[in-house]
């Protein structure tokens, strides 16, 4: 163990875009005894690759709005309409919610999604959060702060400003190869 990088891992927040998997999920109650998926994420390659976050998923099931935000973050890790309506009916007894959410964590393992990490205070110390979701690299996301954002995945565009997103040549995409036609036009007599 190199205790100088854990410590330095325990004392510090990153914020931005990465790419990140579920590799743990549990169904809980919460606080308001509704359903909720407690995930472990791990962020994929970067400087940071291999370190966890973890997210809390309310099933709230009297807020249309926490529903809706449910139901985006889902859809973003591809657990779709098709998904739920096909979900097998866990009955009427008391604890079916909870075996319900237990499903879905299930099917939430080894799924991939964009995750925008921001802060928040906790307890008087900044806490990473995810602020934001998206389907791996494209543009726009579902959660607190949902729509186009300047910041971009780590390494995939250098940042001139905080927060300012700028393009250089070096990271842009080689253009496409020129394409020959396949047929030509004949030669007019004039």
């Amino acid at each position: 163990m190199n205790f100088k990088k854990l410590r330095q891992d325990a004392t510090s927040t990153i914020t931005g875009w990465f790419t990140a998997t579920i590799v743990e999920g549990s169904a809980v109650r919460n606080s308001k005894n509704n359903p909720m998926i407690k995930a472990k994420l791990k962020i994929n390659g970067g400087e940071y690759d291999g370190r966890p976050i973890w997210n809390n998923f309310n099933i709230t099931p009297d807020s249309p709005g926490a529903l809706r935000m449910f139901f985006g973050q889902m859809d973003i890790l591809g657990l779709d309409e098709n998904f739920f309506d096909n979900m097998p009916d866990f009955g009427d007894h008391p604890e079916a919610d909870l075996a319900a959410a237990a499903f879905i964590a299930q099917a939430l393992m080894g799924r991939s999604a964009d995750i925008e990490i921001g802060t928040r205070q906790w307890q008087g110390q900044d806490r990473e959060e995810i602020k934001n979701w998206r389907q791996p690299g494209s543009v726009g996301g579902f959660g607190s702060a949902a729509g186009i954002t300047p910041t971009a995945l780590p390494g995939a565009l250098p940042t001139a400003l905080p927060g300012v997103a700028s393009v250089t040549p070096a990271a842009l995409p080689d253009p496409p190869a020129a394409v020959e036609p396949t047929t030509k036009v004949p030669d007019l007599p004039f």
